[in-house]
């Protein structure tokens, strides 16, 4: 049988065996060099995006091939499709050798899809091969073909599952680190511990949560500061202060802050309280921010946005950093 003499349903036959092929080869190249990653990837959970892995035709995809004398392309379509479509287009001079090589080939995919009657969001994958003689092989040639094939194809699936598998790890890290930060913080908030013991557990977990996000804390080694860090955000050097306690912050509790912070020049102030600012606090904070002494203050809307709903605290820390400016500026103006 030559590629001049195949009729429209012995095209179609040659196909199907050739596809079978092609998948079997397929999965068997991902089961026996791959599975202990597909298993893994299974247990991190998502999406595999193996769209011809494990896949019938007939069932989970079916065929659509054109096939010119010098052109020879196979999509594997997505079920909805529901039928299996074939384009001989061998002896026509439509698509000669100079349609073949000329045509841009962008221009001549979209123009077989459309041949087709398919769409590019059909396709679950594809395999195009030229020359002349592809389909006109006897059925052990055409078999060997399509195993040679789909053995490379499940090499390329797997090389991508090894490559999935990194980013899933590192996302169920994030996902398990941060999960032990609000399994932690929860417990704090039911757990009875002394408030001194619970204050340090407090900072401790702060320093964490902000490492994680990407800021180098540090604990302050000074006496009196033993709720106290350092932190550099991007550019930015910070004295952090951190209090769980059950009354709001004092006016006389910032001025002790500030008194730490002003030695430290070009230093930003974050306070994290887990009750809240008095009023006498807001206005204190006012006042020192004229005198170059910026703070952010975190309260509990804050704290929580961050440990229970994984706000980036960066973000909200150049928010509110920003809104201190802004009201010192907007303060000036009204003055």
């Amino acid at each position: 049988m030559t590629n001049e003499t195949i009729t429209q349903k012995q095209l179609s036959e040659r196909v199907q065996i050739y596809a079978q092929s092609y998948l079997s080869a397929l999965d068997e190249t991902l089961n026996r060099f791959y599975g202990s990653t597909l298993e893994e990837l299974q247990t991190l959970g998502g999406e595999i995006k193996l769209p011809l892995y494990h896949k019938k035709i007939g069932k989970d995809l079916f065929l659509a091939v054109f096939q010119s004398d010098r052109d020879f392309f196979l999509f594997f379509t997505n079920p909805k499709i529901g039928k299996h479509i074939t384009y001989n287009a061998i002896g026509d001079p439509k698509f000669d050798e100079d349609w073949s090589a000329a045509f841009p080939q962008n221009k001549k995919y979209d123009s077989i899809l459309s041949l087709l009657e398919i769409q590019r969001p059909d396709i679950l994958d594809e395999v195009s091969v030229g020359g002349t003689t592809f389909l006109s092989l006897d059925d052990v040639s055409l078999k060997n073909n399509g195993k040679s094939h789909g053995r490379s194809k499940g090499q390329y699936y797997g090389s991508l599952a090894e490559i999935d598998i990194v980013d899933r790890r590192r996302e169920k890290q994030v996902n398990d680190i941060r999960a032990s930060f609000r399994t932690r913080y929860l417990a704090m908030k039911e757990n009875k511990k002394t408030p001194q013991k619970r204050g340090y557990d407090f900072e401790a977990l702060w320093r964490e949560v902000l490492n994680h996000y990407g800021w180098n804390t540090r604990k302050t080694k000074r006496r009196g500061e033993e709720n106290d860090f350092t932190a550099m955000f991007g550019s930015q050097h910070i004295l952090g202060e951190v209090r769980w306690e059950q009354q709001p912050i004092t006016a006389d509790q910032v001025r002790a802050f500030v008194a730490k912070l002003i030695p430290r020049t070009h230093s930003v102030g974050l306070m994290i309280a887990l009750a809240g600012y008095d009023e006498g606090a807001m206005q204190t904070a006012r006042e020192h921010v004229k005198a170059g002494n910026a703070i952010v203050m975190f309260d509990t809307r804050y704290i929580e946005s961050i440990i229970l709903e994984e706000k980036d605290p960066g973000e909200l820390f150049q928010l509110e950093l920003r809104n201190v400016y802004d009201f010192l500026y907007e303060d000036k103006k009204d003055a």
